[in-house]
């Protein structure tokens, strides 16, 4: 299904069941903007890593 289609069936829509259907189009694109992405490593992993490989003593 195409936007274009989509956008057609929302025009021929109540004015209620519009605002409905907006909201719950805009409730999804703010919860796609919420979410975020867990790190690749922590902080501490990160620290501990530089500790052993770059700051260490022995080569």
């Amino acid at each position: 299904m195409k936007a274009h289609d989509v956008y057609n069936v929302a025009k021929a829509l109540t004015e209620e069941e519009f605002y409905k259907l907006f909201y719950m189009v805009q409730e999804d694109i703010n919860m796609s903007k919420r979410s975020k992405k867990k790190p690749i490593i922590t902080e501490e992993q990160a620290l501990n890593y530089l500790i052993k490989n770059v700051f260490s003593k022995i080569k």
